[in-house]
């Protein structure tokens, strides 16, 4: 019996922890909703303009919630990119898309506010050389300052061209076929460092006088220009004065053109520090152009047909010596004498540049008397070979013929006097005359 009640007692002492666990997890979870729903509250009262009222609201961090997906908006300049064109916020660029001069319409200031580097190649614009500029309207892009418009078939550009990129720094116009442009196209742009124009040029706009319009700078145009690259245009000749007036310019590249000569007005380019002459036509070169740019310190000469003759005495020694100060030594090579041809100018010995001319005086006597010794000695053995005439006499004083007869192997067989009738015919003989007197035999 005691057994018993033992045993109903701890059932009904279990059964109550039970209730109360079973309590404290309900009143939680009112809690817990309690301070959810005042959060609520308080927030619509706050949007009301009311004080919120005390809430219970729970200290402890609550679980997140899972968010909700948000739809993701284009950027504006993505929004108006050009068909077959990637742009962001500082970028655009065109490549291959085969657009003509239309395109730069969709490229507009208020499109792009931001716009710093525009790459646009592998396109036929032609003709760019409008009066209102690329963009239209005068419309100015104040933050470009890298523009690449290089292999879009280019004809014709002007200083009007530019006018809409003031801060423009980095200027590609290679592999074009530039043929038309008005004086100081390039003239515009006030901040411009490097121009580009390598293979862009055509016949009508490599003349010497054309040339000399292309840098006609005046006041402050151009005076931040470091570096220009007019290499494979085919350029025969340049004025003395072409570069005169972008007396900034530290890198002048003219590889792979037709010059022969490269001559430079006083107090020109006194900036200059490199000079590439490189695949040219140069035969001689003279260390003068060192004392004309007196700040040059890295010229190219390679690659030219270089003779190196008594001329070029002077600016190989002075190569030699100044080494440092050339480029592509290993491809700078004599193309003539013959002797030299195929040798470095850095490396041929000075004494077999140029043979003294008295030691060719002497050589040229030397063999004048051997020829003429070899033809006196051939004169005198030949004119023993040629044969006298015989002394004509009358009558009986005559030596008489001899008849010798001639066997094999040229052996003579017999040899006899001519009878008296034998004799009488050489008077007989038509050839025995005084006009035509006979020849002995």
């Amino acid at each position: 019996m005691r057994l018993l009640l033992v045993a109903l007692f701890l059932l009904g002492v279990v059964r109550l922890a039970e209730g109360k666990g079973r309590t404290a997890e309900i009143k939680d979870q009112d809690e817990e909703e309690d301070s959810y729903g005042d959060e609520l509250m308080d927030k619509k009262e706050e949007r009301r303009g009311k004080t919120p009222r005390l809430s219970r609201v729970r200290t402890e961090p609550r679980a997140p919630r899972a968010s909700v997906p948000t739809k993701t908006l284009k950027s504006q300049e993505e929004f108006n990119c050009p068909i077959g064109c990637n742009c962001n916020k500082t970028h655009v660029a065109c490549v291959n898309a085969d657009a003509d001069a239309s395109l730069f319409q969709q490229i507009q200031p208020i499109a792009f506010p931001a716009l710093d580097t525009l790459v646009l190649t592998g396109n036929r614009f032609a003709d760019i050389s409008g009066k209102e500029g690329l963009f239209g309207n005068k419309n100015q892009h104040e933050y470009l300052s890298l523009v690449n418009l290089s292999d879009n078939r280019i004809s014709a550009i002007s200083q009007q061209t530019f006018i809409n990129m003031p801060h423009l720094e980095w200027l590609y116009l290679s592999n074009n076929r530039i043929s038309t442009s008005s004086k100081n196209p390039f003239g515009g742009l006030a901040k411009l460092k490097k121009l580009y124009l390598s293979n862009a040029l055509r016949k009508q706009a490599i003349s010497e006088e054309h040339l000399s319009t292309f840098f006609d700078a005046r006041g402050n145009q151009l005076v931040h220009l470091e570096s220009i690259d007019l290499s494979a245009n085919n350029i025969k000749s340049l004025s003395k004065d072409t570069f005169c007036k972008v007396s900034g310019v530290a890198e002048l590249l003219l590889g792979k053109n037709q010059l022969s000569a490269f001559d430079v007005a006083k107090n020109c380019l006194n900036g200059l520090r490199r000079l590439d002459l490189s695949g040219n036509s140069f035969t001689s070169l003279s260390s003068s152009l060192f004392d004309s740019l007196p700040n040059l310190n890295a010229l190219d000469v390679s690659d030219n047909p270089i003779e190196c003759e008594c001329e070029m005495k002077e600016f190989i020694a002075f190569a030699q010596k100044e080494n440092a100060r050339f480029l592509n030594q290993d491809r700078t090579l004599c193309a003539s004498p013959a002797a030299l041809h195929g040798q470095s100018l850095f490396r041929v010995k000075m004494e077999s540049v140029c043979v003294p001319k008295s030691s060719n005086i002497f050589s040229n006597l030397f063999l004048l008397v051997l020829f003429g010794t070899v033809g006196f000695f051939v004169y005198r053995f030949y004119r023993h070979r040629i044969p006298t005439p015989a002394v004509f006499q009358f009558g009986r004083s005559h030596p008489p013929p001899v008849y010798r007869e001639i066997g094999e192997g040229g052996r003579i067989i017999q040899s006899r006097g001519a009878s008296p009738e034998e004799e009488d015919s050489i008077f007989e003989n038509p050839l025995y005359t005084f006009e035509n007197p006979a020849w002995a035999r």
